[in-house]
């Protein structure tokens, strides 16, 4: 999965995607330019790509399927493939629609995708077959009022879609039926058995809420933080894991600067690590859980900054990338760099497979 200062990322990239764009290396089976690998089936779909080169991973070596945002035009960076990455067949499979180079979030079954279309318009993409648009989400704001936050979220199935429309207000689509409801807060994330989470600011409270309802609040993260009741909090980013637990980084507002990641549990804190002596693009980023819970990401949407290993207390990896994906057991982290996708095992401090890919964005479904 993926989140939006993402005009900032892509023109952070644009030069590297400049120089990549005549050397991209990934190369194609000889004589099937193309056409889709025969994979198991001996049969090809025209428009996909056999990925060869050293680094590449052996067919079926990585779970899923890895969700990439390949430039058309590298010399604007605003108009874009999105391609699928198959590991069974090893192939990168044929383009659907344009989008605008930013890629917000994809279902955890890789049925949908929430992505700018190259009109700058809010969509759904269906992901079934090759990418194409199937709804115009046309939300009010282009983008988020607070930069760690998440602009949209699709549930695992697909079933549903949700959006920040309005500051604190956030709508949510049922795809099969079209009905649409409104809920409380921006920043959605969708839980275990689709429970909807969602984040109030001002001039509201800062808080968390499921399907409405507040599961953490001010005094809470004080509380996390160790504060008096009389002391001020502010709630940074959160993130959601899919076994209920939810990451939340909080910053004292007055005093000694104090930054703190706190790991919650059936609403109350198991977990806490302080992020305060880090440097400060660290302490304003967003937070990411994996799939497993076991390690954050800290970053923002396109741009991973570091891991943290909840195995101890410290920064796990310090690094200044592109985009980034946990695969879906949690176990890989694929990164943007430069010119390829490196893909890297859980307590690896080097990459374990290549792609010869350039991407803006990532994404990793099942």
């Amino acid at each position: 999965m993926v989140g939006m200062p993402r005009a900032r990322v892509v023109i952070l990239l644009t030069g590297i995607l400049a120089l990549g764009a005549a050397s991209l290396f990934w190369s194609l089976k000889e004589g099937e330019g193309t056409s889709r690998a025969e994979g198991r089936t001996g049969e090809r779909t025209a428009g996909s790509d056999r990925l060869r080169g050293p680094g590449v991973p052996p067919e079926d070596a990585l779970p899923g399927r890895l969700w990439v945002v390949v430039p058309e035009d590298t010399a604007l960076g605003t108009r874009c493939q999105l391609r699928a990455v198959d590991f069974e067949e090893l192939e990168l499979e044929p383009p659907g629609t344009l989008t605008h180079c930013t890629l917000v979030d994809v279902s955890a079954d890789g049925s949908y995708a929430v992505a700018y279309d190259s009109q700058l318009r809010l969509a759904l993409l269906d992901l079934n077959d090759r990418p194409r648009k199937a709804v115009d989400l046309d939300p009010r704001l282009r983008d988020n009022s607070f930069r760690t936050s998440r602009i949209a979220a699709v549930a695992e199935d697909g079933a549903r879609v949700a959006w920040c429309a309005a500051p604190n207000e956030t709508t949510v689509l049922t795809v099969d039926t079209g009905v649409t409801e409104r809920a409380v807060g921006c920043d959605p994330r969708f839980g275990e058995d689709g429970l909807l989470f969602t984040r109030t600011v001002a001039p509201l409270d800062d808080g968390i809420l499921a399907n409405g309802r507040v599961v953490l609040a001010p005094e809470d993260f004080r509380e996390g933080l160790g504060l008096a009741t009389d002391e001020e909090s502010s709630l940074l980013a959160y993130d959601v894991g899919s076994n209920g637990a939810i990451a939340t980084k909080v910053r004292r507002v007055i005093g000694l600067p104090q930054t703190t990641i706190q790991i919650w549990k059936d609403e109350a804190i198991s977990g806490f690590y302080p992020v305060s002596g880090l440097a400060p693009p660290l302490q304003s980023s967003g937070v990411e859980l994996s799939p497993d819970t076991t390690r954050i990401a800290l970053g923002w949407p396109g741009l991973l900054a570091g891991v943290l290993d909840f195995g101890f207390r410290g920064l796990g990896r310090t690094l200044d990338h592109g985009p980034y994906a946990w695969s879906p057991d949690g176990q890989w982290l694929a990164i943007g760099e430069a010119l390829v996708v490196s893909v890297y095992a859980r307590g690896s401090d080097a990459p374990t497979y290549t792609l010869p890919i350039t991407t803006l964005m990532i994404a990793w479904s099942e």
